[in-house]
């Protein structure tokens, strides 16, 4: 039965698409998505990847043809449970009625009982207001009877220390702050000795080994673009706006790229990463599931303006 809704979810789609004359090649074009992944959503097979780009996809998919994406991605989450959207609706507006009257109900009940509590509060505060007065009088009144009567005042009185142990005690920190003192500059001294003596100790470098080096660097490119897993996102890297990367990062996987101006990022699921450019993070709005479309330069993110064409594009 779930089968079912599902291929009819995915008709409706195809037949919107089609009354508005637009084409899956101007969607893969312009949202890059493959078209593979195109035509099995609209043929009803949603187990060719992983729940989380589906969303990602059908959420570009509708907003492209001119369909609500939110509301999209909700008769999907129906179709997938074995419901259809129209009946969901009838169901929800039972639900409210059910709701709205009982709410009415408990409402009138409350007031019905507020009217009649109302005298017995009054008393009950008058009480309570009565009673407390009355312990704080008979507070007072032991209080005032201890003090004068039962406390002893006389071992109240203080000792004065004499003068010789007050100079003593105040003589006896400074001489131990100066002993501290020089303990430190003895021991900052040694820190600098052994770094100095390891820098002289230091093994040089072969001007072959240089030059190895700087080659390694100069293949690898100005940019380093490191990807760090979080979650599991599907991504696409093309490098200097040629070499194209498409692969799937897990939790905990790292990545590293390499270019000398640009990255074109396409993440289909942007709370799934992390992105560091030669060692610095890039930080960006994050959401699970949110597709993420942007340009990575020496600058750091560049967004990218998209333009959506909603008539015949030939």
């Amino acid at each position: 039965m779930n089968n079912e809704i599902l291929e009819k979810f995915s008709e409706e789609l195809k037949s919107f698409r089609e009354q508005k004359k637009i084409k899956l090649e101007q969607i893969s074009n312009k949202t890059r998505i493959d078209i593979k992944y195109l035509e099995a959503i609209e043929s009803g097979n949603f187990s060719i990847m992983p729940d989380v780009y589906i969303r990602a996809f059908l959420k570009e998919y509708a907003e492209y043809i001119g369909l609500n994406p939110n509301e999209t991605l909700e008769k999907y989450k129906l179709a997938q449970s074995g419901k259809l959207y129209s009946e969901h609706l009838n169901e929800t507006k039972e639900e409210e009625k059910v709701v709205e009257e009982e709410e009415n109900k408990t409402k009138f009940i409350s007031e019905e009982l507020e009217e009649k509590s109302t005298p017995d509060i009054k008393n009950n505060s008058a009480n309570s207001l009565y009673y407390i007065f009355a312990s704080i009088v008979m507070l007072i009144f032991i209080y005032f009877i201890y003090d004068s009567f039962l406390s002893d005042k006389s071992s109240s009185k203080i000792k004065e220390k004499p003068f010789a142990e007050v100079l003593k005690a105040q003589e006896e920190p400074v001489t131990t702050k100066n002993e501290n003192k020089n303990k430190n500059n003895i021991d900052i001294n040694n820190v600098k000795s052994k770094k100095i003596e390891n820098i002289k100790n230091k093994t040089t470098i072969s001007p072959k080994e240089t030059a190895l080096i700087e080659e390694v660097n100069k293949n690898k490119g100005n940019l380093t673009l490191t990807i760090i897993g979080e979650g599991k996102s599907w991504m696409r890297v093309v490098i200097d706006g040629n070499k194209n990367n498409e692969f799937i990062i897990d939790e905990g996987v790292k990545k590293e790229l390499f270019a000398n101006e640009k990255f074109y990022m396409h993440i289909g699921n942007s709370a799934g990463v992390k992105l560091l450019l030669n060692g610095k993070e890039l930080y960006f709005k994050k959401a699970e599931g949110r597709v993420k479309k942007f340009n990575v330069t020496k600058n750091g993110i560049e967004y990218i303006k998209r333009k959506i064409v909603r008539q015949n594009e030939n």
